[in-house]
């Protein structure tokens, strides 16, 4: 890394007092500043962490009241991008699952393809997602798959994964206050990337699995990530297609929800009619991305 180019490491930390100090401690010395985001955690992760490490780089911020992982990842992205030096700035998780010998090669990786944002991806043949237990697995890859649809983000799988990198230029362009303080977070920035005609890319990466319990409760998210999807999917519509052109997206999008009405109500060749309206749309879609 140059001189000029300052990278920052960001941690939001809840429930990690017992793997936080490995992560720090694995943290690349050429790293030059690692920001701890404590979410009002119970285990009290920030104290923890100043009381056990001399590691001159760590800064240790406290949140009031939890802000959620997004809200905490946005606090301490922005306190990153404060300091004029800082060029770059990753974003990890404190469970240790990910290995931070990525975190330069997130950086590297930007750099030789003139990137603004990077996102981590397990969902490769190298990837031992098999490590990963199933019902983490189908969930990450049905809202990695129905993702691509919503977000417009065709280039990019795992969506929901938490490593992410992003230079000064992206933090300038992205609207903050409309990135979601949950773990709708890194979707909600992939969404934004899409609005922005940001360039992004997967990068390939191996994540460990051990016995830690996720913060995220299925059962309670679900609803809301399908809500949220749907809203963007919305948007996208709106903003990318009918303000743009009017009434041969109406009469298109009316086509495909008399067909998809039909094909359950009348005739269930019609069913056929509207996969092929889904499938020449995902690929104007996809077209309308690669041309951006």
């Amino acid at each position: 890394m140059s001189e000029k180019e300052k990278l920052a490491v960001v941690i939001p930390c809840y429930k990690v007092k017992n793997s936080i100090l490995n992560v720090i401690k694995t943290i690349d010395e050429k790293v030059h500043k690692i920001i701890i985001i404590d979410d009002n955690c119970p285990e009290e992760s920030g104290l923890f962490v100043k009381k056990n490490t001399d590691d001159p780089r760590v800064e240790v911020y406290k949140n009031s009241k939890n802000l959620g992982v997004g809200g905490s990842s946005k606090r301490g992205i922005e306190i990153a991008f404060k300091d004029p030096q800082i060029t770059h700035c990753v974003k990890i998780d404190g469970d240790g699952q990910m290995e931070n010998k990525y975190i330069l090669e997130f950086k590297k990786f930007m750099k030789i393809n003139s990137l603004e944002y990077v996102k981590g991806n397990r969902f490769h043949k190298d990837g031992e997602i098999n490590k990963m237990p199933f019902l983490r697995l189908f969930g990450n890859f049905f809202l990695s798959v129905f993702s691509k649809f919503t977000t417009g983000q065709y280039k990019s799988f795992d969506i929901t994964n938490g490593f992410i990198a992003m230079n000064k230029n992206a933090f300038i362009k992205l609207n903050w206050k409309l990135v979601s303080d949950d773990f709708f977070f890194e979707t909600s920035i992939a969404f934004q990337l899409r609005e922005k005609n940001i360039l992004t890319k997967d990068f390939n990466l191996k994540t460990i699995y051990n016995d830690e319990k996720s913060n995220l409760v299925i059962k309670d998210i679900f609803f809301p990530f399908i809500k949220n999807h749907i809203n963007f999917f919305l948007i996208r519509l709106k903003n990318e297609y009918l303000n743009k052109n009017k009434i041969i997206f109406i009469f298109y999008f009316l086509n495909l929800l008399i067909s998809a009405i039909f094909s359950l109500s009348v005739n269930f060749s019609y069913f056929f009619i509207t996969i092929l309206l889904i499938i020449l749309f995902i690929f104007i879609d996809f077209k309308n991305l690669t041309s951006t």
